[in-house]
């Protein structure tokens, strides 16, 4: 039975999955880019993600539960990057450990999920796959790195970024992209930047040769020049060519608004910032200045001063995309991120106290059965955060008290399933008390750290999510070995 994973993989389904995920991310997307592309690359992602995650978990689980678990794993995956920004950006941090990806939420996606039961069908039928030992052999010698290929090789999710800024001929010029500056779809101003409509590349230009300019000059008055801040959505100005001062400039707390209203951004300062810089002079006197922002869109200087965030025009495959308005962070904000760590850290704390009793009543002789108890902090937990991230971003939102809500709830909820599991051990074994005390501290002492950690977390971005990851791993692990090690029973 131990064959049934790689089974799995040569099934025909899952190598159609395969074939179909590479076909669309390295051809179909960047030839015909549209909603429908963008859907099938989820779809044969889930048909053949769970067959290959069964094969790397075939060491460490029974055959017949390597496709339930795989399915489940995958699809809870799938749905928590595309329901949950966080979730997203963690997962862009992870992945980019291989290869530089961009995972972006969006619930949308999320329609692609009924491919999970076509995946679990051929689980169900990878026994019928034909041919005799050394063809399946030669199948997965052939399938199992194509397969790694071609998961780690996808493409990222579609998002657009302002690369390029030009003029040529009286004429300005936007250039839009998903890589790093080769912009292929442009849109053109001949007003001064009033109005953009969809056009060719400028005359001249050459994406191969072309570099974005971080600095500007006016051409009527040469020392007046602009220059874009690193890592900023800020515009510095000189009039004499040697005193720069601030011109343009989104505050920190709008940049953070943006961060968190995007949504998925996986680098904050490389995203947010400005790309090129471009300097038009116009016929009756005065110049306009446009900036090319990458996530953020276009920001345009009109001749009398007043920069406007246009975000991105109208190019020949998409429509205009209005910039986001800049809704400022207030000081609730910073309670409501206080507050989801705070739940994050009860549930890790409530599910680890809870286990903990489980196996000291397990080692006294008691039924692991009560390991149920568990059930509803998993089932409520992730259920309540996920409401409690929309009511942290959206203050306005209906769910604006759900942080709170969700502390109440899953310390409630984990508090309960301790004592209940907690009694049944000490009632058990002589000595569980003082032994479950200790395991009590320990886990307190743990969550209070991941608290801690979930806090920085929010406050410096979710680029940072793979820390948070790693950190909390690190945190829970030695807390167990802790426990483990002090729980140990004593030998007379």
């Amino acid at each position: 039975m131990r064959r049934a994973a790689l089974s799995w993989l040569i099934h025909p389904v899952t190598v159609l999955g395969l074939g179909l995920l590479l076909f669309n991310d390295h051809y179909l997307k960047a030839a015909h880019p549209s909603w429908l592309t963008g859907k099938l690359s989820d779809a044969a992602g889930l048909v053949m993600a769970p067959a290959l995650l069964a094969v790397l978990l075939t060491p460490l689980v029974k055959d017949r539960l390597a496709g339930p678990i795989a399915t489940v794993t995958v699809g809870v995956g799938f749905a928590l990057v595309k329901a949950w920004p966080y979730a997203a950006a963690t997962a862009s941090g992870a992945w980019s450990l291989l290869r530089a990806t961009e995972f972006r939420s969006d619930p949308t996606d999320l329609i692609t999920l009924p491919f999970l039961g076509v995946a679990y069908w051929a689980f169900r039928h990878c026994f019928a796959a034909a041919g005799g030992r050394w063809w399946r052999a030669a199948r997965i010698g052939v399938l199992l790195p194509v397969a790694l290929v071609g998961v780690v090789a996808t493409s990222a999710p579609e998002s657009p970024s302002a690369d390029a800024a030009e003029s040529a001929g009286g004429v300005l010029y936007a250039g839009v992209n998903e890589s790093t500056y080769r912009a292929a779809d442009w849109s053109a101003s001949r007003d001064g930047g009033h109005t953009w409509l969809p056009s060719a590349a400028p005359p001249g230009y050459r994406p191969d040769v072309t570099q974005p300019r971080r600095s500007a000059c006016s051409t009527a008055q040469p020392k007046t020049c602009y220059r874009l801040v690193a890592d900023e959505l800020a515009v510095q100005m000189t009039t004499d060519g040697v005193t720069w001062t601030g011109d343009w400039r989104l505050t920190d707390r709008e940049q953070e608004a943006l961060y968190r209203g995007y949504g998925d951004l996986y680098d904050r300062d490389s995203q947010l910032s400005g790309r090129s810089i471009v300097v038009r002079d116009l016929p009756s006197g005065g110049h306009v200045v446009v900036v090319a922002n990458r996530r953020d869109g276009f920001a345009v200087r009109d001749a009398g001063g007043t920069w406007t965030r246009i975000g991105f025009p109208a190019t020949a495959r998409s429509a205009a995309v209005p910039a986001p308005g800049l809704t400022d962070i207030t000081d609730s904000y910073r309670t409501e991120d206080v507050l989801f760590a705070v739940a994050l850290g009860l549930l890790f704390a409530g599910l680890a106290a809870t286990g903990a009793a489980v196996a000291a009543n397990a080692r006294a002789g008691g039924s692991a059965g009560w390991a149920w108890f568990l059930a509803p902090q998993l089932a409520f937990g992730p259920f309540l955060l996920l409401l409690a991230e929309t009511g942290r971003t959206d203050p306005s939102s209906l769910l604006s008290a759900f942080p709170f809500v969700a502390v109440v709830v899953i310390a409630f909820v984990g508090l309960l399933c301790v004592l209940v599991v907690t009694a049944i051990a000490v009632n058990r074994a002589a000595g569980a008390g003082r032994r479950l005390l200790r395991t009590a501290a320990v886990f307190l002492i743990a969550a209070a750290v991941q608290a801690g950690v979930a806090v920085a977390w929010l406050r410096h971005g979710a680029e940072h999510g793979l820390t948070l990851a790693l950190v909390s791993l690190a945190v829970w692990s030695a807390g167990w070995a802790v426990v483990q090690r002090r729980n140990r029973p004593t030998t007379s």
